[in-house]
């Protein structure tokens, strides 16, 4: 197969920048995977956008390693997380207008109510 080819090291540069979507046979980009992450309103009081779309937060880093990272990626470490949002070109927003948020995050393609501009976010070489 085609995965076979690639040499051990650029499959796993491969693998660490797809996510693993365990109700999908294909593995999903990872904006794509936090896309469906953040439209689930069962995680609203976990992980939420903000009030203007364009960035997100994790209000409860500990439930989400332990209730919603499990359910979509293989690793379920939250510094893990961090680094992938960090090589996808995200970056931490340390005055988000909200009081109490900690690890709020922002990608200029990465808008709410526009999914389509996930396509333009690449991952970048660890």
């Amino acid at each position: 197969s085609a995965a076979q080819s690639f040499p051990q090291v650029a499959q796993a540069e491969v693998n660490s920048c797809l996510g693993t979507f365990s109700h999908h046979k294909q593995a999903k980009p990872f904006p794509d995977i936090l896309m469906d992450i953040l439209s689930n309103p069962q995680y609203v009081d976990i992980v939420s956008w903000l009030p203007h779309g364009k960035s997100f937060a994790i209000h409860d880093s500990h439930k989400f390693s332990t209730e919603i990272l499990p359910k979509y990626f293989r690793r379920v470490i939250f510094r893990s997380f961090v680094r992938k949002l960090n090589r996808w070109g995200f970056r931490s927003v340390k005055r988000s207008g909200v009081p109490g948020l900690r690890s709020t995050f922002e990608h200029k393609y990465f808008c709410r109510d526009q999914p389509k501009l996930c396509s333009k976010m690449h991952c970048k070489s660890s």
